[in-house]
């Protein structure tokens, strides 16, 4: 994002808090409190995204659905911040909960982009391999390509040239592959979660 964009950004999310606070509204707080912490993140000030994260988090609706996204985002971005503070398993959970949070409410494709954070965290380990699978399943959950000029596409570049161009084929073609409940439980969510999850039934798959 552009420097001029993430000035707009930041101003936009200052005002819906400002709003939020006016109004009264915990769960609009919230999601503002949210994009705050992710602009804080990008601008490389994750002490800054961690407070607006964890106030974020604080202030949801745990059985709303229409904060269930924000949520959700709210843990892969506390996630970003263990895993550049060099604790992966801290990492890991942020990631998996996440996922799981936007499974059992049904928010869909919501949890590809914990999958794609995950895909970062075993690239970290020096496990490129597992980050390409979890780069196709992530494509199996969103419905749609990797999307150019992200942070995904520059992870996937990184992947690629660690594995060589075939190797990454074949392990994405496996993470693609996968039926969705499939790639759910290879983002750590459990068994229970996916099959009680209100979507389930849609998938028409088996585990």
């Amino acid at each position: 994002m552009a420097v001029e964009g993430v000035a707009a950004a930041r101003a936009d999310y200052e005002q819906a808090a400002a709003l939020a606070r006016q109004a009264g509204s915990a769960t609009y707080l919230a999601a503002a409190l949210r994009g705050l912490g992710d602009i804080a993140l990008l601008e490389g000030r994750p002490d800054e995204a961690e407070r607006h994260y964890t106030d974020a988090l604080a202030r949801f609706d745990p059985h709303a659905m229409r904060s269930v996204g924000n949520r959700a985002r709210t843990l892969v971005g506390l996630g970003r911040i263990a895993h550049l503070r060099g604790d992966l398993p801290a990492a890991l959970e942020f990631h998996r909960r996440a996922a799981e949070t936007a499974v059992s409410m049904g928010a869909f494709p919501e949890p590809a982009r914990p999958l794609e954070a995950l895909a970062g965290v075993a690239f970290a380990e020096g496990d490129a391999a597992a980050a390409a699978v979890l780069l196709g399943a992530a494509v199996t959950l969103r419905g749609t390509p990797t999307p150019p000029g992200t942070e995904t596409s520059a992870l996937t570049g990184h992947v690629r040239q660690a594995l060589g161009g075939r190797s990454y084929e074949c392990a994405y073609a496996r993470g693609l592959a996968m039926s969705r409940a499939r790639a759910l439980l290879q983002a750590g969510v459990s068994e229970q979660v996916i099959t009680a999850s209100p979507l389930y039934t849609l998938f028409g798959e088996s585990l």
